[in-house]
C-alpha cells in the first residue's frame, strides 16, 4: 500500500497570516452549513484521501445530508478516507473559536484504520511546513450536539485549513462548522487546557485538573513576565512528579520541576576489577571482556552519536561464549536510537511493547510498539541483559525490547518507571511546558510509569558488591 498515513499531505495556496479584521461573531468559514453543492462537494471546500491506500476503490464517501449538512462514512471494507478542509485565512497569533454541530453513529476503529473522527485546524509555515494540527474528537458524541474548542495560531503560521475527518468505521454527521474570533486565552488556561487534554498519566494519578486550576489560577496573573509566569507554575507541575514535565524559557533555558532519585545497587568497582580491552565509544557506552564473556556497556542514547562505529564494534564480537548487556547507568535518550542496537540481536520482527496517547483527555486504542531486524547481527551466543533501576525513560524502551528477545536474559531488578515520550505545548507568553504524552505498557498491559521495566530474573540488590554481574556470568557460563 502506498503511503498509509498521508493526512495533510496537500499544498495549501492562497492563504496567508495577514490581519483579518472579522466582526465578533462573525463566522470565517464560508458554506459552513454545506447547504451549497457543485459537482458532488460543497462550495468552498475541497474533497481528498488524507489517509490509507490512494491508488484503491474502496473510498469512504461524503455526501450531502438532507437541505443543509454532510455526512462522512466507511466500513471495515474501506481502505482509503477521505478528509474535507478549507483554506481560511487567520491572524497569526490570534486566538478563535471553532464550533460545529455533529452527530457521530456507530463508530469503531478497525484494526487496519486510523484513529480519526474529528473537526480540526492546521497551520503551516511560509515554507508549506506542517507547524501543527488542533482537534476537537467528536468520536463518543453520540446524538446531535453542539461541541467548540478555543485555539491560537501560532506565531510562525503562514496559512491554515479546517477539516472534519473520519477514518474508522461509522458515520460522522457535521451540520454546521464555524470559525469567530475569540477571546485570548491567558497563558495559564492556555497550559490548563493542554494539560486537561493531553497529559497521558491523568488517569494513573487520579489528577484532579480542576481542583488543581482552582489551587494555582490566583497565584498565576495575566500581567506578568516570563519569568513571572515560569516561577508560578512550578509548584503546580511539582505535584505532577514525573520526570518528564519540564519549563522551556524563550531563551531555550530548560527548568526542571522534578527530581527522581535512585540508589545505586551494584558496586562499579566489581566490573572494574574484571573487565579488560575495554574500548569506549564516546556518548554511548564501551564493549570489553569478562574472561571468556563480552561486557557490553550502554551508557546514554543521545540522538546524535556514532552508533555506526559502536554497532560495527558490537556485530564483530567473536570467540566468546556469552554477552552481557549493561544498561544499569542509562539515563536515556533516543528511543530510536536503542532501536538500531537492539535489532542487532534479533533475525525477526517483534512487538516488545504498547503504548496509549491521549486526546480531548480520551485515551486512544492500545498501539504496538515494534522492533525491526537488524542488517547486522549479533552472533548467535546467548546474551543476559542487566537492569535496574538506573535505567530511565527511553532506556525503559531498550529494556522491553531486550526483554521481548528470545536469546535474551532480563535480570536485575525493576527500571526506575518513567517513561513519557514528552512534547511541549507553546504558550503565548513564548514559554514551552513540556509534559508526557503516551502510556508506555509492557505486553501484557502493565504501565512503566510508577513501577519500571520487570526483569525475567530478579536479583536482589548488592551495593557493597554485584550480585547481578556474578550472577549473569554464572547464568551464561550454565548455557553456553
Amino acid at each position: 500500500m502506498m503511503n498509509r498515513f498521508l493526512l495533510a499531505c496537500w499544498l495549501l495556496v492562497g492563504t496567508s497570516h495577514v490581519s483579518v479584521h472579522a466582526k465578533p461573531g462573525a463566522n470565517l468559514v464560508a458554506n459552513g452549513r454545506f447547504a451549497i453543492w457543485e459537482q458532488d462537494r460543497p462550495k468552498d471546500w475541497i474533497i481528498e484521501i488524507g489517509a490509507g491506500d490512494q491508488t484503491s476503490a474502496l473510498v469512504s464517501q461524503i455526501r450531502k445530508d438532507g437541505d443543509s449538512g454532510l455526512v462522512l462514512s466507511g466500513d471495515q471494507r474501506t481502505q482509503a478516507w477521505k478528509l474535507i478542509r478549507q483554506d481560511i485565512m487567520l491572524k497569526a497569533g490570534g486566538t478563535y473559536r471553532l464550533s460545529g454541530e455533529v452527530h457521530a453513529v456507530g463508530i469503531k476503529r478497525e484494526p487496519h484504520q486510523f484513529d480519526n473522527c474529528y473537526l480540526g485546524i492546521l497551520f503551516r509555515d511560509g515554507r508549506n511546513q506542517r507547524l501543527g494540527l488542533k482537534v476537537k474528537d467528536v468520536s463518543s458524541i453520540n446524538r446531535l450536539s453542539k461541541v467548540s474548542m478555543t485555539f491560537r495560531v501560532p506565531n510562525a503560521a503562514e496559512s491554515a485549513s479546517v477539516l472534519v475527518f473520519l477514518s474508522k468505521s461509522g458515520r460522522l454527521i457535521v451540520r454546521h462548522v464555524a470559525i469567530t474570533v475569540a477571546k485570548p486565552l491567558s497563558p495559564f488556561d492556555q497550559l490548563m487546557t493542554s494539560l486537561r487534554s493531553h497529559y497521558s498519566f491523568s488517569r494513573l494519578k487520579g489528577v484532579d485538573w480542576k481542583a488543581l486550576s482552582n489551587k494555582y489560577a490566583q497565584k498565576v496573573s495575566q500581567g506578568e513576565s516570563a519569568e513571572e509566569f515560569a516561577k508560578a507554575i512550578v509548584p503546580l507541575l511539582s505535584e505532577l512528579e514525573d520526570i518528564h514535565v519540564w519549563i522551556e524559557m524563550p531563551d531555550g533555558e530548560r527548568r526542571f520541576v522534578h527530581r527522581s532519585m535512585h540508589t545505586p545497587t551494584y558496586s562499579k568497582s566489581v566490573i572494574r576489577g574484571k573487565l579488560t580491552g575495554f574500548e569506549r565509544f564516546e556518548s554511548i557506552g564501551g564493549i570489553g571482556r569478562i574472561r571468556e564473556i563480552a561486557y557490553v556497556s550502554i551508557d546514554g542514547l543521545p540522538a546524535n552519536a556514532d552508533y555506526a562505529s559502536f554497532i560495527n564494534a558490537l556485530t564483530a564480537v567473536q570467540d566468546v561464549d556469552g554477552m552481557i548487556i549493561d544498561i544499569r547507568r542509562n539515563g536515556g535518550g533516543s528511543e530510536l536510537r536503542a532501536k538500531e542496537i537492539a535489532g542487532c540481536f534479533t533475525k525477526r520482527t517483534v512487538t516488545y511493547a504498547q503504548l496509549i496517547s491521549f486526546r480531548e483527555g480520551q485515551p486512544s486504542r492500545k498501539a504496538n510498539r515494534v522492533l525491526e531486524a537488524g542488517t547486522k547481527q549479533v552472533p548467535g551466543f546467548p546474551v543476559v541483559c542487566l537492569i535496574d533501576g538506573g535505567c530511565v525513560s527511553s532506556c525503559e524502551g531498550l529494556a522491553l525490547m531486550f526483554k521481548a528477545i528470545d536469546r535474551v536474559a532480563v535480570m536485575g531488578s525493576n527500571t526506575r518507571g518513567a517513561s513519557g515520550n514528552p512534547k511541549p505545548v507553546v504558550l503565548s507568553n513564548g514559554v514551552k511546558v513540556w509534559f508526557s504524552r503516551w502510556v508506555s505498557m509492557e505486553l501484557d498491559g502493565s504501565p512503566v510509569e510508577g513501577r519500571g521495566v520487570q526483569p525475567q530474573i530478579e536479583i536482589a540488590a548488592d551495593p557493597q558488591g554485584d550480585a547481578p554481574l556474578l550472577r549473569a556470568l554464572a547464568w551464561l557460563e550454565n548455557h553456553r
